[in-house]
């Protein structure tokens, strides 16, 4: 078995639904999944907009959300325990400026 990728939108569950698809067929199975993307946007937490703040958390929190609800039943399946690793950024443990809808969500 070798590893592969598919690329998609972590905010749209259709996507990751299709990329667990790829994985399965093409190596016959599913043993890991790395939640790895994320968004940030500069400025000051008054700056924000709505529309900002909503893309940063989609991407950022639902996309691994996504992710996991996609992949489970592949890695169940597998019957090798399977392992998700969700990277996440130091930015959520220490104050950073100008980048609040980043850290409040990793």
């Amino acid at each position: 078995m070798g590893a592969s990728h598919a690329r998609a939108l972590v905010t749209e569950p259709a996507g990751w639904d299709a990329a667990v698809a790829t994985a399965v067929d093409t190596s016959g199975g599913l043993d890991v999944l790395v939640n790895d993307a994320g968004i940030v946007n500069y400025g000051p937490a008054g700056a924000y907009t709505h529309d900002a703040w909503a893309r940063i958390m989609a991407i950022n929190l639902t996309g691994v959300f996504n992710g996991i609800t996609a992949a489970t039943e592949a890695l169940e399946v597998s019957g090798k325990g399977g392992s998700i690793i969700n990277v996440s950024s130091t930015t959520g443990l220490i104050a950073c400026e100008n980048v609040p809808g980043y850290v409040a969500s990793t």
